[in-house]
């Protein structure tokens, strides 16, 4: 990518996924570690090669570009699943996956902050996907008005409340609301695993 702003915007987004961006002006230029290419149209017509190329005009913004770098590659037309696992509060922590792939674990200090958030996943990755949220329960009204909100915006949606238990454990560098989240989509799996058999 020869637009120097460019590509620092999109080597900063990539790193916040925690990919490692490699930014070269040329193919000659890249290493052989390198696993998917991303360009624009006028800079690089035809990798002709077994590497992906993702197009920044192929994509709504930079966020959804590297969201869908992140995220599994579909196999086949349509179907796969979007999981959106909600830790509900005064700082609300989410967890985000494609097809059983965490793609985004962030907190949030408001529910119009995850909100927002959340439509950009949403439209990035959803097209094609069934939508499923796992919400924490609590005996509390911010629950509630998370699921109203959530059923408003997102009707064909699949919620489910999931009881918030377990050892408040779990890797490193995540917050207390971002482990829950996690936590709350493991127990949910497992769960719908478990109803399969």
């Amino acid at each position: 990518m020869k637009d120097n702003a460019l590509a620092i915007r999109v080597s900063e987004a990539c790193r916040r996924y925690g990919l490692e961006p490699v930014w070269a002006t040329s193919l000659r230029d890249l290493p052989l570690s390198v696993e998917k290419i991303v360009s624009t149209r006028p800079e690089l017509r035809e990798a002709g090669g077994a590497i992906p190329v993702y197009y920044l005009e192929d994509y709504g913004s930079i966020e959804c570009l590297v969201l869908s770098l992140v995220a599994p590659e579909r196999k086949g037309e349509g179907g796969g699943v979007v999981s959106v696992a909600v830790d509900p509060g005064k700082r609300i922590g989410a967890a985000y996956f494609v097809d059983g792939y965490a793609v985004k674990i962030i907190s949030y200090v408001g529910l119009e902050d995850f909100l927002n958030d959340c439509s950009v996943v949403v439209e990035c990755l959803g097209t094609g996907r069934e939508l499923r949220f796992y919400i924490g329960f609590r005996p509390e009204e911010v629950v509630h008005g998370l699921v109203s909100k959530i059923k408003k915006v997102y009707p064909s949606a699949r919620i489910t409340l999931v009881p918030e238990e377990g050892p408040r454990i779990g890797p490193e560098g995540y917050t207390g609301d971002e482990l829950s989240a996690l936590r709350i989509y493991l127990t949910a799996a497992a769960d719908e695993f478990r109803a399969q058999d």
